[in-house]
């Protein structure tokens, strides 16, 4: 619980995103598409910096920030609508079979242009 983001060439981040993801993320759809990210504190602070200054990802609350909500000594990151397809289709992005896992990719492709909440 105390493993921190490594220090990665840049063409290599989103590889290693993915790879989180698909071990420790989930995609849903309830109101809209919905995706969450499970690790310690220190990754999920790093991967929510990440989202807001590389990919512009912006809250439509007052937080500057995805809140991390606790579960124990892990914590999770949640984004939906917009944001959720906006990180989604980063991380997917010049992807293919060998380098995803299909199942959580397929649901994403049929969630994806589902009706969107903004």
């Amino acid at each position: 619980m105390t493993a921190k983001f490594p220090n990665l060439p840049q063409k290599y981040i989103r590889p290693f995103i993915r790879g989180l993801f698909d071990g420790d993320g989930c995609v849903t759809y309830t109101t809209c598409l919905s995706i969450n990210f499970t690790s310690n504190f220190y990754i999920l602070e790093y991967l929510r910096e990440y989202f807001s200054n590389v990919l512009n990802i912006v809250l439509k609350s007052k937080n500057i920030f995805a809140p991390i909500q606790v579960k124990g000594k892990y914590g999770q990151i949640h984004y939906s609508g917009k944001n959720a397809i906006t990180i989604m289709s980063w991380l997917y992005r010049n992807s293919n079979q060998n380098v995803r896992m299909d199942r959580k990719y397929e649901r994403y492709m049929e969630l994806k242009d589902a009706k969107v909440s903004v």
